[in-house]
């Protein structure tokens, strides 16, 4: 069943795909009926030398081609329209999927992944559901037709067409499985060259700045050579099944014509009768190669259906659905907690310590021993394997992920910032907020004052990451868009660290002043920083959290001592 999982797509418009295939159908119809208008022409009209017959015959002929030019062109208009919508609800459809999928699955996997299905393979796979049933199906019952006739014309010539027909497919069933195992691996490669342009065009300044153009350069031509090299081999299998079954077509059309002709010349088949046939062999060879272009089709979409579905297929993770749980004192602790990004290796085994309401701390250590990994569980971007992280004494796996984090603001020593205005990435933190909003949180990050000074304020465009921002001032808008929303929990992860001493300073001090109703948790090895907090978390290792002022640690902790001096900051 999974391999007509996608027809629902198509299936949902029921009305739709019926009319389609109705237009399609009387278009055939009024098609195959010129070649019998032809055999009248020719056998009544011409051969008894009438005139008004002949003229009757011909309008009514030409009537037909446009009616038949009409629907085709209307069908066509239809079949595209379909295509589009298919397109817009399984690339929606998936976008939403990959939306609700966990972190831990965007942390194995490029960027580059996500755009090519949704970019191209979408797209593909949306044409062929659309293509594949309605073109089947069209062929199937025009060679019906065309048979019918064939045999109420000449029983004869009408055998030979219906035993010559399936040689068309010898070719396209043999091959059928070479073609897609070289489509899985051209996809693939196709995949692996989006990563490798998202890559340099994201970090372009990381290529200049390390001279590493021809490197690039180099990587791109050698993987699209491969690229190349294999649609070669896709185009001969392609070609060479174009070719095997116009060749057989043509052979057996050829072999026809001449017997007909021959029918005719002994005054066994009339002329009229003679035209029609090898009209309709005609239309049999292109209904026929329509149907092994489809049967050809069906290995790309059988790719193209796996690699879409390996998606779907990943169950994101299911979250009690629960009402707006309102954040009060914002009391955190972790209880027993154990996490590891793999069961193979944990980084938390049972680590507990408690954040005080509405406390202002730093959490500190050496780097890789988890002090992101705190705040990422914090928000629960991740699950933890065993034990519990309570807010205010609530398991936070009994309140909904949507009313958590939205009362939980977070800064990154990396901003993050969209290719829009200032006033957009800022009101990303709170969409409905105000304008006087805005300001104020951006008056508290320290920013407020250099955006005024560009040209155009909050509506400067920060260019693609911020590049056209300097690195303290990126940090300052991602701080503006965590303080917007007033949070309970408020995070920065040395989201202060590319600002000067004395801009550093004056945010602690409005964070203090102006967020009295939350929660902060610093992480920063700044000793500026670290002295203005009411308590230091020192993450000693994965297992050990000790807690105090800075002057108790200094005091009683030798470790805590000695990380700071190799931070040179005592």
């Amino acid at each position: 069943m999974k391999n007509f999982q996608f027809y629902r797509y198509i299936l949902q418009y029921k009305g739709k795909l019926l009319f389609l295939l109705i237009i399609n159908l009387i278009s055939l119809i009024f098609t195959l009926s010129l070649p019998y208008v032809t055999k009248f022409i020719i056998d009544k009209a011409y051969k008894n030398k009438n005139i008004k017959l002949f003229v009757v015959s011909v309008v009514i002929g030409i009537i037909i081609f446009l009616v038949s030019t009409i629907l085709n062109f209307i069908g066509k208009n239809i079949s595209t329209l379909f295509k589009k919508q298919v397109i817009f609800d399984i690339t929606t459809n998936l976008f939403r999927h990959l939306q609700q999928l966990p972190l831990s699955f965007y942390d194995q996997h490029s960027s580059g992944v996500f755009v090519q299905r949704l970019n191209n393979d979408v797209r593909r796979l949306s044409e062929f559901l659309v293509e594949i049933p309605v073109g089947l199906v069209v062929n199937l019952i025009g060679l019906v037709i065309i048979f019918v006739i064939l045999f109420y014309l000449d029983l004869r010539i009408a055998l030979v067409c219906l035993v010559a027909a399936p040689l068309n497919f010898i070719y396209p069933y043999f091959s059928g499985y070479k073609l897609k195992m070289f489509l899985e691996k051209e996809m693939t490669k196709v995949q692996n060259i989006s990563k490798l342009l998202v890559d340099v065009f994201v970090q372009m300044r990381l290529v200049k700045a390390f001279n590493n153009e021809e490197i690039e350069i180099e990587r791109f031509e050698k993987n699209f050579a491969e690229r190349i090299h294999l649609e070669k081999k896709i185009g001969k299998i392609s070609n060479f099944f174009d070719l095997s079954s116009s060749f057989i077509s043509k052979v057996i059309s050829s072999i026809l014509t001449l017997y007909c002709g021959y029918l005719v010349m002994k005054k066994r088949l009339s002329l009229g009768n003679f035209s029609a046939i090898v009209l309709y062999i005609n239309h049999a060879v292109a209904k026929v190669k329509g149907i092994a272009d489809i049967v050809k089709n069906i290995s790309e979409n059988s790719v193209l259906q796996t690699r879409i579905r390996n998606i779907f297929d990943i169950e994101p993770p299911i979250y009690k659905d629960l009402n707006y749980y309102g954040i009060k004192q914002a009391k955190i602790e972790f209880k027993d907690v154990v996490f590891g990004y793999n069961s193979s290796k944990l980084i938390f085994n049972g680590i507990s310590f408690v954040i005080e309401p509405l406390s202002k701390i730093a959490l500190i250590g050496p780097s890789g021993c988890g002090k992101s990994t705190i705040l990422s569980l914090i928000l629960r971007l991740y699950e933890i394997q065993k034990g519990s992280i309570l807010i205010d004494g609530v398991d936070i796996r009994d309140i909904g992920v949507g009313s958590l984090r939205e009362q939980i603001g977070i800064a990154l020593q990396q901003p993050l910032l969209r290719d829009e205005t200032i006033a957009f990435n800022i009101l990303y933190g709170k969409k409905d907020a105000t304008k006087e909003e805005m300001i104020w949180a951006s008056k508290i990050a320290c920013a407020y004052d250099f955006i005024m000074e560009l040209k155009d304020c909050f509506d400067t465009f920060v260019g693609e990451r911020g590049v056209r921002l300097s690195e303290g001032q990126k940090q300052r808008i991602a701080l503006a868009r965590a303080i917007i929303k007033n949070p309970k929990i408020l995070i920065l992860d040395e989201a202060i660290s590319s600002v000067d001493l004395e801009t550093e300073e004056k945010i602690i001090e409005n964070i203090k002043n102006n967020l009295l109703g939350s929660t902060v948790i610093i992480v920063s090895h700044r000793l500026s920083v670290i002295k203005k907090m009411d308590l230091i978390y020192f993450l000693e290792s994965p297992k050990k959290i000790e807690v105090g002022t800075h002057q108790k640690l200094l005091l009683e902790n030798q470790k805590y001592k000695n990380f700071l001096s190799s931070k040179n900051k005592v």
